[in-house]
């Protein structure tokens, strides 16, 4: 969390960011994710939960369903 931060107080400071925006974006999308996973964010969910969540309200959110999917966040996402 200190990163973004200081990505943020960087930005408000000189207007662009340290870092690529892409790299930032991924980073910050993943935390997300495991603030979720975790149960940390709103409600413990998993894979399962996540995907069904973004495509049912979201209209499916392309761009984070296709990080959901090539991402090793969730430990659940084999189905056995």
């Amino acid at each position: 969390m200190n990163g973004f931060l200081e990505e943020a107080i960087i930005f408000r400071i000189i207007g662009q960011f340290k870092t690529k925006f892409n790299t930032l974006q991924t980073n910050f999308v993943s935390y997300i994710f495991t603030l979720l996973e975790n149960g940390s964010l709103h409600k413990k969910m998993n894979y399962h939960k996540v995907m069904t969540y973004l495509t049912e309200s979201f209209s499916g959110f392309p761009y984070l369903i296709q990080e959901v999917e090539k991402s090793d966040l969730f430990k659940d996402k084999k189905i056995p």
